[in-house]
């Protein structure tokens, strides 16, 4: 029996290297533990005065440019487009917020972040100021969405977006 030990601690030492790391394992999400994490700590209401000074996209014709040849990463903003036609800008003086428009410039809604790193929560609000919905991503890949209700309404992976059934409902593209 000593003999066996000492011949799988030896067997062991000489195939792992001594200058190895151990891997750490990432947390893994399911729906419900995104749906935990998404509603905590979430503010309830967005600032009515940064509505009102984003409500029409002042760049708006740049903006459509860049995105028509791909171009989402701009100067002083990063840039995201739906399938559904509605695009999104990030500023980056203000990363912890986005504006989405709909085709013709017109602010539909707005986010927040609740930090920068990953995972964090993104709190969604209408044109009122008022909370929507929130997200937990987990990634710049992957994100579950929420209604108020806590329904998943949408789980991203890359480019595509998926419904509570499994069936993909959205794409978008960004800069990967």
């Amino acid at each position: 029996m000593k003999r066996i030990f000492l011949i799988l601690t030896i067997t062991i030492m000489l195939t792992h290297p001594a200058d190895s790391k151990v891997l750490e394992g990432n947390i893994t999400y399911n729906v419900d533990r995104a749906r935990t994490e998404a509603f905590n700590g979430i503010e309830k209401t967005f600032s009515p005065e940064l509505i009102q000074k984003h409500f029409i996209d002042k760049n708006y014709k740049t903006n459509k440019q860049a995105l028509l040849l791909g171009n989402v990463e701009l100067k002083d903003r990063t840039l995201c487009q739906f399938s559904n036609g509605i695009y999104g800008i990030r500023y980056n003086e203000d990363p912890y917020r986005a504006y989405y428009y709909t085709q013709d410039g017109t602010l539909s809604y707005v986010d927040k972040k609740n930090r920068l790193e990953y995972p964090h929560n993104v709190s969604t609000y209408n044109l009122h100021g008022e909370l929507i919905g929130t997200a937990l991503y987990i990634t710049k890949y992957e994100q579950y969405i929420f209604d108020l209700n806590k329904n998943l309404t949408t789980h991203w992976i890359g480019n595509n977006g998926y419904d509570a059934a499994g069936n993909k409902k959205w794409t978008r593209f960004y800069e990967e």
